[in-house]
């Protein structure tokens, strides 16, 4: 079985919002068809919390202020993930982590800031704390 691709949703209580006069009937409303089968291989991605928010938004403001002396210094996608990324120590502890729970990475990026990862939806509910559902919508 292929695996599938996440889109991340949260179980919440979102208020209905109306539809325009005149659309009524015209797209059905999701159906929940029940939990994921807890066999369901899903591939998503994980976003890391990165360290320094501050020292990034520094980093941006001088980046496009025209007066900063770093005006338009850009940098690539290693020396981010040195200067501004999650530290190496930090992610080999969260790989390790992964792995000890039954998450196998599949990419990791230079800048540190996101893992794509894959597990079945039984290890998904149980290390993320989350339950997923299947829905189906008109397409």
């Amino acid at each position: 079985m292929a695996a599938q691709r996440a889109t991340a949703t949260c179980a919440c209580n979102w208020p209905r919002i109306g539809r325009p006069a005149g659309t009524q009937g015209h797209r059905a409303e999701p159906v929940l068809l029940g939990a994921t089968n807890p066999r369901t291989t899903i591939d998503f991605t994980l976003v890391l919390r990165l360290p320094g928010q501050a020292h990034l938004t520094r980093f941006l403001n001088q980046l496009t202020d025209p007066v900063a002396p770093h005006y338009r210094h850009f940098i690539g996608a290693a020396e981010f993930g040195e200067r501004l990324g999650v530290s190496r120590s930090v992610l080999d502890r969260a790989r390790a982590q992964l792995a000890r729970d039954g998450v196998q990475i599949t990419a990791s990026y230079p800048q540190r800031t996101a893992l794509d990862v894959r597990a079945n939806a039984g290890t998904i509910d149980r290390v993320f704390d989350v339950r997923l559902m299947d829905w189906r919508n008109a397409g």
